[in-house]
């Protein structure tokens, strides 16, 4: 979290290009990868070694970290075990780059703390592609740990300035409300007038309750005619005379002396409308005696929009929509750990496009994506809607299928086999076929190995390799 909030760039590393430290100790990678990323505007640290790589980001913290696993004296992981324990680098996001592409090496690099794992010999396009998406993930969690520090900086202030509100009414960002003992507005400052789409004059000595008050969204209970219409409805005695609802945060700070902090609630402008807020309701003490009250709120309409953003940039893949390896694999634990309790069977698939790259070749990186997208939607038709499906990485795929037995998984890849040997995909006016190779695993109840996610990955996955080896398109079951 930044120690100074009125430093914090706003538009976060990608303005600019970000600052991206590279270790690898192959000089033709290392002077590849500068090419590439400098090229895209971003700023490039190269690293030879890991004792290098750890004293240029303590020294200064970059925004990404690219990171190769086979080096001499300290390998790629021991680096990235060092830079997740000190605190200034813990948050950053570490890439690794590696020839390595069994499983155990990739799953151990995850467990490590890395974001991504990127396969040699790499693409530009996907270099640029993964590096952008996680520089976009960091830039979001800066703004929000921003936003945090700024409303913390706000309350702190607050409490210190209570008996100044004067001073805060011209300073504060934040909606400020007065309300004296009868429950209306005292003091409005400029932020809160905008905010609710009034004039400080018209709300300054007016009843305060039909901004905020918890029962004023349903709108209905507080009228005598149901049936007239919005316009026609009188305001309730609840909302010209002062509120008494217990449940009121305002009423809770002047009757009962207590501070309200609503994290999520809405607040209703002039013209009807609503935003989501939060805020805080606290008491105005004069030696003890409750005189008043004061509402502090923000509008964070724009916050959970980020917020929603953020969960859907770590939750799917940025390319096909579907879920990302991170998230497919929690849930596939999940569904796992619930076939084990209930004793129930179920079936693991590991997918892969067969000779994809000759499709790249064939038809460029463009028409590889799109094909990508196509195959991810007609898996997703294939599949149940209980199922579970995720891209593992490049032309990989993976499904969960809860309360499936071995014909039934059987009968399901061999579904989705031909769903994409019978597709097609057109890319500016060509017509791209492809098939697919499917490896099963059965998680097995009883089986304790068979439970364990890890174990159920290789076997599908080896699985996979023996549909690759007998003549691809076709269908696998690992060994019991």
């Amino acid at each position: 979290m930044p120690t100074h909030i009125d430093r914090v760039d706003a538009k976060g590393p990608l303005h600019g290009g970000g600052n991206i430290l590279i270790v690898d100790d192959n000089p033709q990678n290392l002077r590849l990868l500068i090419t590439i990323l400098s090229a895209e505007g971003h700023k490039v640290r190269p690293a030879p070694s890991g004792a290098i790589a750890l004293e240029s980001a303590f020294s200064t913290v970059p925004d990404l970290v690219l990171l190769d696993i086979m080096m001499p004296e300290m390998d790629g992981y021991a680096v990235c075990q060092q830079l997740k324990a000190h605190e200034e680098t813990q948050s950053v996001p570490i890439l690794f780059i590696s020839a390595l592409d069994n499983i155990d090496e990739k799953l151990k690099a995850f467990e490590m703390g890395g974001v991504d794992y990127i396969t040699k010999p790499f693409q530009p396009k996907e270099i640029i592609a993964r590096i952008n998406t996680h520089l976009s993930l960091r830039n979001v969690q800066k703004r929000l740990e921003h936003e945090v520090a700024m409303r913390t900086a706000s309350e702190k202030m607050l409490h210190e300035l209570t008996q100044k509100y004067d001073l805060i009414l011209s300073a504060a960002a934040e909606g400020i409300l007065g309300i004296d003992k009868q429950c209306a507005y005292s003091f409005v400052n400029p932020a809160a007038a905008a905010m609710l789409g009034y004039e400080p004059s018209e709300l300054t000595g007016s009843a305060c309750a039909a901004i905020w008050h918890p029962e004023y969204e349903k709108r209905l209970p507080f009228f005598d005619d149901p049936t007239a219409t919005v316009d026609m409805k009188p305001i309730p005695d609840c909302l010209t005379k002062g509120c008494s609802c217990s449940d009121c945060p305002v009423h809770s700070s002047l009757k009962q002396g207590d501070v309200v902090r609503q994290k999520e609630g809405r607040l209703w402008r002039k013209d009807g409308s609503s935003f989501d807020a939060e805020f805080v309701s606290s008491p105005i003490m004069v030696e003890g005696k409750v005189e008043g009250a004061v509402m502090v709120f923000s509008d964070i309409t724009e916050r959970k929009r980020m917020e929603k953003k953020l969960k859907q940039l770590a939750h799917e893949d940025a390319l096909t929509g579907v879920s990302n390896r991170r998230a497919f694999l929690e849930r596939a634990e999940e569904e796992i750990n619930r076939t084990k309790r209930y004793g129930h069977p179920a079936a693991f698939l590991m997918m892969d496009i067969d000779h994809f790259k000759r499709i790249n070749d064939s038809y460029g990186h463009h028409a590889g994506d799109e094909v990508l997208k196509s195959v991810s939607r007609v898996c997703l038709d294939a599949l149940r809607i209980n199922d579970l499906f995720g891209r593992i990485g490049g032309e990989e795929f993976a499904a969960l299928l809860p309360e499936t037995s071995n014909e039934q998984a059987k009968l399901a890849a061999d579904r989705i086999r031909i769903a994409i040997e019978t597709a097609s995909c057109p890319v500016d006016g060509e017509t791209i076929l492809c098939t697919m190779s499917i490896g099963i695993a059965m998680v097995q109840p009883q089986n304790e190995k068979s439970t364990r996610l890890e174990e159920l990955m290789k076997a599908a996955d080896d699985a996979l390799y023996t549909a690759k080896s007998d003549g691809r398109n076709c269908v696998r079951v690992a060994s019991t």
